[in-house]
Formats: structure tokens, C-alpha cells, sequence
């Protein structure tokens, strides 16, 4: 919500970056949130259209079901490298990458 990053960002202490965290520099793909899901069944993305069959040959439909956008991505060395802090010290790290934890954070753990 804009009128909540706006209030944030009035407030002085938060900063917003145009790009997310990762396990890597570059971009990764992800699809959409399909709110209207109520199943964790997932339908095959090809499937054969009966009523479009020719003799000994149907027609495949392509059911792309989520739209897929790309999103620009750092590693915690490169952001704190592009913010100057590194030569701060992180005691708290606050993550909410859904599930992608250990590839955000496993450049820093064997370094």
C-alpha cells in the first residue's frame, strides 16, 4: 500500500530498495499468488483439448495458470557492500523470504 510505505518512510527509520533478497545477484522468476486457489492439487500445464481432436491428432492447450514476472535480487554481502556497512556488525537479522532462508543466507555462513 503506497500510503503506508509513504507513512514509513516519513518516519525516517525504514528504507525501501528496489530489489529483493536472494541467494544470488541477478534476477529470479516468480508467479504470481493465485488467492483464489483452495486446493493444493496442481493442474498439469499441458492438456488436450477433446473437442478440438482430428482424426489420430488432438490440439494441446497451454494453460499458463499464474503470470510470472522477474524481480531484481542481492545477496546480504552485495547489499551491505552497496549500503557501507561492511564493516558493521548484524546481532539481529530479521527474514522473511518464504522458505528461502538458508540460500539467502549461506554465502555469509561459509564465509
Amino acid at each position: 500500500d503506497d500510503t503506508l510505505v509513504q507513512s514509513l518512510r516519513a518516519m525516517g527509520n525504514y528504507h525501501f530498495h528496489p530489489y529483493g533478497a536472494g541467494g544470488i545477484d541477478g534476477n529470479i522468476q516468480l508467479l504470481e499468488y493465485d488467492w483464489e486457489q483452495v486446493s493444493v492439487l496442481r493442474l498439469p500445464r499441458m492438456m488436450v483439448n477433446a473437442s478440438d481432436c482430428n482424426g489420430s491428432w488432438c490440439h494441446i492447450v497451454n494453460h499458463d495458470i499464474q503470470e510470472k514476472f522477474e524481480l531484481p535480487v542481492k545477496t546480504l554481502p552485495t547489499i551491505m557492500q552497496e549500503l557501507n556497512h561492511t564493516s558493521r556488525e548484524i546481532t539481529i537479522l530479521k527474514l522473511d523470504v518464504e522458505g528461502s532462508e538458508y540460500a539467502f543466507l549461506e554465502q555469509v555462513l561459509d564465509s
